[in-house]
């Protein structure tokens, strides 16, 4: 039974005003019963009849409203189905027509399907698809979709602003016209409460899925009964696959996800579609984000990459005159061409600038007319190139719009709430956490207006959160802290957290209730306060660390929490978890007085990440000296990192760990749950290394292995793996500093490993591989073939545990021939070249999706190519598409452009086209530029950068020195 009934006490204002209701008299206010309320005094200069009208909505508006405050504990995603206001077009008259041949079962199929989360409504984008501005864009997506054999995922990516989302909606317009859409998500509006995982948003995928093709419904159905925790790989395929593959289409259907880098488990999702790889005849997933996938490296997943070109300036000046046409000109005179085209120029290809240009010229409310508007956005010495041109339309848009101080405070207490809000709420609701009237929130989002690019039907009565109201572009404006104070408008995300923390804390003191909840009526924003409190608090206030934690204990958030009872805190969690789908059977035990930081890490520890994560936080704040604490919170750190590339959750990660080290110091040795910590601890550390490349990160790795291994015997299960991983990151710190007593001692710790462990045990063909990496690393340094031949041995051993469907055969096939590459080199035996070829071929055959092993093998494929003169034109086309796959960010990738530099030295050896030579110098000197400066194969890099000069020299003599081995190949650099 649910804890929380749904009958109100008391109407807010803006609920008596869906309903038509009076207002109610407050004789403090009005004086005399009766009285005529006098309207609230504006900071701002605007006339009245810029504020939202006040119409009357129709009584099933309200209904709507209390539907969603009764139904809250209905929430199997609590983070899709927060969202408020989902009438979802998509159900359409196929929603009451898929149960007519299930009569009997229709209220069971209906109360099933509504339990998976809705999509929020998405018509209110005012952002309009210009015809014909992506035709060439659009139509390659097509041609993709259409193609019968391709990859699973097409990935479009582009910076902020240059028209994804608008582009997702006309491709979702034109692919549910010609029925081949399956589901769409548009991330940007599902709001900064979106912190489920992927099992969320496969569940919502299998409902609009629902909601277009009825046929699947029998499928759904049959998935959410056979998918409770299950795996995420089972519910994609159950959901997904086994839901297409019941509709028996001649096609496969095209799943849109739009704004994908916006939620927090993206990578974490994108990655597990893997598993559908094999259905690509079934389903596509088309994926908009600003990352480029070559930065994530999804292992695995078969995706194509397509990088959206900015508009050009014909398209932008198509835009513009469109927009244009929407604007009140005085006296009916149009901007002439030329101001178009420089309005356009300016622009530089994002739609944004356009676009909020034009509404900044189309709002009626200004004292200055939209040619005087339009005159000083062109009198702008920047372009939107230059250095802040966003943030300085943006800042001027403010300024217009808010031209006193007292309207610039508040806006700014205002931005602050609504850009770390959670969910949407009612205007009173709102007004009273942010501690702003609600006249002045009307006033405020009347004019914010003109900034929107969403414009819900409810803005007169609902608060969203900005994410789900303006382009990110606006919101990162408001959040940067490196802008300039001349065009900065800053809303720091600390300061916005701490403001609603509190807010939150206080509406718990206050209103939380110490005994009976059967009677207990949740207002909006008392419910708001009970699900994200923790996450404000979390966010909004300084870290702790075990011996350091009196800023937090003399800050108001902890003063608060201490008024609030352990009976209270106890009410709070049966409240909480009911909202979260969870119960209080999850928590082991009741808690007594000091012990309100016990509760809360125990709730973190049965939440999902981003929650779990929250809720720890505020435990350690509490509970400092609670190892278990910190050591939870590790774990969700850890967990989250392993999701996504950021520099947060490692980073914490660390630190969370290093307290649970610091506060086991007293022990003389380390307990076998320790050493299991350590080892942890220095994986996070060998993460961080290879994320960044700081060698401080891969030393501390070291010295916490030494640590672990010290208190360990030889017969211990961590005994071998730990001995590895020391070893791998001896090899790791030679790479980087070329001592040779690290490479020496780790081959002799390799081998120390296998000799513990049996050839049966499932990390044995992971050793044999560290071990012959080692082996191929010492003969790259010292030249002895016995390493090299020792490592093939170990190679060609480890693959045979993999058969021929195995996901590391690519790797080892690629590892062998890399071997025997080197063999060739040493000994110039064509036998060790073709065999090599041959292994790259089959390696990269079996490497369609996993980027980092494609990678390496097109590098090494490229360079085994180029020794005939067949072969070189596809030598170098593979080099270069080696290249092309990692991003100018990416810190190994100098190594993929020696790679095209050593190709065409080699071309240029046999042609002597000196195009050639020019480009292998330019390419060699930007390898050179990002190789690490003590790496030990940079020697060889200043080599072949010496060569080059020296051809270069020899050029103009026309004295070409071709070098080749005995064979008449030319040599390996």
């Amino acid at each position: 039974m649910s804890l929380l009934p749904g009958s109100y006490r008391k109407r807010s204002r803006s609920q008596r005003r869906l309903s038509n209701e009076p207002e109610e008299s407050t004789c403090a206010s009005q004086g005399a019963p009766g009285a005529t309320a006098q309207p609230e005094a504006s900071p701002f200069k605007s006339p009245a009849s810029a504020r939202p009208s006040k119409r009357v909505k129709q009584s099933q508006d309200v209904t709507r409203l209390d539907g969603e405050m009764d139904n809250h504990t209905r929430h199997i995603s609590y983070t899709i189905n927060n969202i408020q206001h989902v009438e979802n077009g998509n159900f359409g008259t196929n929603y009451g027509y898929m149960f007519t041949s299930h009569p009997e079962t229709s209220v069971d199929y209906l109360r099933l399907l509504d339990s998976l989360p809705k999509h929020p409504d998405v018509s209110g984008h005012r952002d309009e698809y210009l015809p014909n501005s992506r035709v060439h864009d659009t139509q390659a997506i097509l041609t993709w979709i259409d193609k019968p054999a391709a990859e699973l995922v097409m990935w479009i990516h582009a910076p902020a602003g240059l028209g994804k989302t608008t582009l997702a909606r006309h491709l979702n317009s034109e692919l549910r016209s010609k029925g081949r859409l399956g589901a769409s998500v548009f991330f940007s509006t599902l709001g900064d409460g979106v912190t489920g995982g992927p099992e969320s948003i496969t569940k919502l995928i299998g409902a609009e899925l629902g909601r277009l093709h009825h046929d699947a419904v029998a499928s759904i159905i049959h998935a959410i009964r056979a998918c409770h925790s299950a795996p995420i790989q089972t519910q994609l395929e159950r959901y997904i696959r086994d839901t297409i593959q019941s509709l028996q289409l001649t096609q496969p259907l095209v799943i849109v996800l739009d704004a994908v880098d916006e939620w927090h488990y993206h990578e974490a999702f994108v990655k597990d579609l893997a598993c559908l790889n094999s259905s690509s005849t079934l389903v596509r997933f088309v994926i908009f984000s600003r990352s480029d996938p070559r930065v994530i490296a999804f292992h695995g997943l078969s995706l194509r990459r397509y990088q959206l070109p900015p508009a050009s300036d014909e398209v932008m000046q198509g835009y513009i005159n469109e927009r244009f046409n929407d604007i009140s000109w005085e006296y009916g005179r149009r901007p002439t061409h030329k101001d178009v085209a420089e309005l356009a120029k300016k622009a530089d290809g994002l739609f944004i600038w356009a676009a909020i240009a034009c509404s900044l010229l189309a709002d009626k409310f200004k004292a200055s007319s939209p040619q005087e508007r339009l005159t000083a956005i062109l009198s702008s010495r920047q372009a939107l190139g230059e250095t802040d041109g966003l943030a300085k339309l943006y800042y001027h848009g403010i300024a217009s719009i808010f031209p006193t101080p007292d309207s610039i405070e508040a806006l700014k207490d205002y931005l602050s709430a609504v850009t770390v809000l959670q969910e949407p709420l009612p205007i009173d609701d709102f007004s009273s956490l942010a501690g702003l009237r609600p006249s002045v929130v009307e006033t405020i989002q009347a004019n914010l207006r003109t900034l929107q690019v969403y414009q819900p039907n409810d803005a007169d009565f609902v608060v969203y959160p900005a994410c789900s109201l303006f382009h990110l572009s606006f919101v990162e404006y408001l959040q940067s802290p490196s802008l300039p104070p001349t065009v900065a408008f800053p809303v720091p995300p600390p300061f916005a957290h701490s403001k609603l923390g509190l807010a939150c804390l206080k509406e718990l003191l206050r209103d939380l209730p110490t005994s009976d909840l059967s009677t207990l009526y949740l207002s909006p924003r008392l419910r708001y306060a009970i699900k994200h409190w923790l996450l404000h608090v979390a966010k909004g206030t300084p870290t702790v660390a075990p011996s350091s934690d009196s800023v937090w204990k003399e800050g108001p958030h902890h003063l608060l929490l201490q008024r609030i009872s352990i009976t209270g805190l106890n009410q709070w969690a049966r409240l909480f978890l009911d909202m979260m789908g969870g119960s209080l059977v999850d928590l082991p035990r009741t808690y007594g007085e000091y012990e309100a930081g016990i509760l809360m890490r125990d709730i973190g520890k049965v939440l999902d990440q981003m929650l779990r994560i929250s809720c720890l936080e505020v435990a350690v704040r509490l509970q400092p000296r609670d190892a278990d604490s910190w050591c939870a919170l590790g774990r969700a750190c850890y967990d989250w990192a392993q999701q996504t590339i950021g520099p947060e959750p490692i980073d914490r990660a660390i630190t969370s760990f290093q307290h649970v080290v610091e506060i086991g110091n007293g022990c003389s040795k380390p307990q076998e749950d320790e050493v299991e910590l350590l080892r942890t601890l220095a994986t996070c550390f060998a993460i961080r290394f290879q994320r960044r490349g700081a060698l401080e990160d891969l030393e501390d790795s070291i010295i916490i292995l030494r640590r672990a291994l010290s208190s360990l015997s030889s017969d211990h299960p961590h005994y071998p793996p730990s001995l590895n991983s020391l070893a791998n990151s001896l090899r790791s710190r030679f790479r980087h500093t070329t001592s040779v007593g690290d490479l020496e001692e780790g081959i002799s710790k390799h081998r120390q490993a296998l000799l513990h462990c049996p050839s049966d045990h499932p990390k044995y063909p992971e050793f044999l591989r560290s071990l012959a990496a080692s082996l191929r690393t010492r003969f790259e340094h010292s030249r002895c073939v016995g390493d090299l031949e020792e490592a093939i041995s170990l190679e060609r051993e480890e693959l045979s545990f993999y058969p021929a469907d195995h996901p590391e055969r690519s790797t080892c096939l690629s590892h062998i021939a890399i071997c025997l590459a080197l063999q060739f080199e040493h000994t110039g035996s064509e036998k060790h070249l073709h065999e090599s070829i041959t292994l790259l071929r089959d390696a990269l055959a079996l490497s369609q999706g996993q980027l980092r092993i494609r990678l390496n093998t097109l590098k090494h494929l490229g360079l085994a190519l180029r020794f005939s003169l067949e072969t070189q034109d596809e030598a170098l086309s593979v080099v270069r598409e080696a290249a092309s796959l990692v991003t100018p960010g990416y810190r190994n990738r100098w190594i993929y452009l020696k790679a095209v530099a050593i190709v065409l030295l080699s071309r240029y050896q046999r042609s002597g086209v000196k195009a050639e030579l020019e480009e292998a110098i330019c390419v060699c000197r930007q390898a050179l530029d990002l190789s690490p400066p003590r790496y030990f194969e940079r020697p060889k890099l200043l080599q072949l950068e010496a060569k080059l000069e020296e051809l270069k020299r020899a050029s103009f003599a026309d004295d070409i020195p071709i070098l080749r081995h005995a064979t008449g190949y030319p040599v390996l650099w």
